[in-house]
């Protein structure tokens, strides 16, 4: 009988840490799980809130009967940093611009993500530049959201110190949108600043 319960002890030993090496397993998979998304989630917040770059600085900007806009498609003078060679580009939310320069053949490119247009905000975006130096802006494509039901309608080619109108597609209300002009800022922080995210070189 006593050699009967030493071996039933036994058993109950071993099953006991045989559990205890399953629920460390799964603590180890939560951890891992967890550890994942929480990496994944500030990679893509750091990647769409980044305020450094080349800022498009819209001025004076008009809004009647819109409550807000974002630049679609942004159209640009380009040139290159080593042999100075200008081309025009066009690029847009993930939409990239690549292209090989016709005089020296360095590989340059352009990218822009955008930023919500409105009366206490000026920035219109910012441009990721590889190997070329922006040297002007030029006609704009943008999306303006209704003041009266909120359905968005599109603009195109907006020059600087004119007006672009265009009916809502929802409602049929009246919108206007027009700015009076347009920088172009370095930006090398992250931090916000009033009328536009992001800081001055």
């Amino acid at each position: 009988e006593e050699e009967e319960e030493e071996e039933e002890e036994e058993e109950d030993t071993d099953s006991g840490s045989e559990d205890g090496e399953e629920e460390s397993d799964l603590d180890d998979d939560e951890e891992d799980e967890d550890g994942a998304k929480i990496f994944i989630g500030e990679g893509e917040e750091g990647a769409a809130g980044r305020h450094q770059g080349t800022q498009i600085r819209i001025d004076q900007a008009l809004f009647l009967g819109t409550s807000v806009a974002q630049i679609s498609q942004v159209r640009l003078l380009l040139a290159c940093e080593r042999c100075g060679t200008q081309v025009e580009a066009s690029c847009g939310r993930q939409r990239a611009w690549q292209r090989s320069c016709s005089k020296c053949k360095r590989e340059l490119t352009a990218g822009f993500r955008p930023d919500i247009l409105h009366p206490s905000n000026s920035s219109g975006g910012y441009l990721d530049l590889t190997a070329c130096l922006v040297q002007q802006l030029l006609p704009i494509d943008l999306w303006l959201a209704c003041s009266a039901c909120g359905m968005e309608s599109a603009v195109r080619n907006v020059r600087s110190s004119t007006r672009a109108s265009v009916s809502c597609c929802g409602c049929f209300a009246q919108m206007c949108f027009g700015f009076g002009g347009s920088r172009l800022i370095t930006v090398s922080s992250t931090s916000s600043v009033p009328g536009g995210g992001g800081g001055e070189d």
